[in-house]
């Protein structure tokens, strides 16, 4: 009888010490995949800062660019098959001048400058960069539906709206800012109703 009962006693002890084990093993991966998740949030997060810091300094150089153009009104260059007088601009008296030695140049504004430069930077370093409007003047500029809620926000009086898309099954990261109308945009914009002050549209980099 006492041979039993040490026997069962064992079988206890074993069952016990079996049952600490997978204890410590559910414990230890519980603890391993939350490490795991943490650390994948953290890099998330870094990711997402480093990106919006480049997108933030692509914007800034975009809106240094349009802020000159701005201020000289646009600039006035030889039109070709890439850079056709602009159709919106028909109603300024002085789209189209010729020079003394009887060259005709086309003046392209802020926008026209910066969807060029856009596209350059696109198909050279795929960095996406648009201005938009919920009423533009070339509906090439239309925005996408990230832009086009960004922008509703800013007529709410937001600051920036950023956003997480997808191109052509490319995941980036977008940032927006509103663009106020200054006085040397009126003379594209003024028959739109736009006053200085107004917001009238987005500058996006992704």
């Amino acid at each position: 009888m006492q041979t039993v009962v040490t026997h069962d006693r064992d079988s206890e002890e074993i069952t016990a010490l079996n049952r600490y084990f997978i204890l410590v093993v559910m414990v230890w991966t519980v603890l391993v995949l939350a490490a795991y998740a943490w650390n994948a949030r953290q890099k998330h997060i870094e990711i997402l800062e480093l990106a919006h810091t480049q997108a933030e300094t692509i914007l800034l150089k975009d809106l240094s660019i349009r802020a000159w153009l701005v201020s000289h009104g646009g600039v006035y260059v030889f039109p070709n098959e890439n850079t056709p007088p602009n159709p919106y601009l028909k109603h300024l008296p002085e789209r189209d001048i010729v020079t003394t030695t009887g060259k005709t140049l086309t003046l392209m504004n802020p926008a026209y400058v910066n969807r060029q430069l856009f596209e350059l930077y696109t198909e050279k370093y795929g960095i996406k960069g648009h201005i938009t409007s919920l009423n533009p003047l070339n509906p090439r500029n239309r925005p996408l539906a990230w832009e086009e809620k960004a922008l509703r926000a800013f007529e709410g009086g937001a600051k920036e709206a950023t956003q997480t898309i997808t191109f052509d099954g490319v995941e980036y990261y977008g940032l927006m800012r509103p663009l106020v109308t200054e006085k040397g945009c009126l003379k594209c914009r003024e028959r739109q109703g736009y006053k200085v002050g107004d917001v009238r549209g987005g500058i996006s980099a992704s």
